[in-house]
């Protein structure tokens, strides 16, 4: 997501609401005619927020792979020491 699609996000419900006669893509159209007139100042809020929220999901993710990587990993061993245990009161 860019900064631009965090404003439409923000802004397609109003636009929708406010010109229900209008379809999809002309709904788009005006959004995207909305963000051509934006000053550059409210255009680098919206990059800056989508930077931000950006890094706080790459964060995640990886926070994320990296304690799936773990759970495997103890998986795999809770497996073994399972397998063990019950190899060893076979004998």
């Amino acid at each position: 997501m860019t900064g631009y699609l965090l404003f439409c996000a923000e802004h397609r419900n109003q636009v929708k609401k406010k010109y229900s006669n209008l379809s999809l893509v002309e709904i788009v159209k005006m959004l995207s005619q909305m963000w051509r007139d934006c000053d550059q100042t409210l255009k680098d809020a919206y990059n800056k927020e989508y930077e931000e929220e950006l890094q706080e999901y790459q964060l995640r993710w990886k926070t994320t792979r990296e304690d799936l990587t773990n759970e495997n990993v103890l998986t795999r061993l809770m497996k073994r020491m399972i397998v063990r245990t019950v190899n060893n009161c076979k004998r």
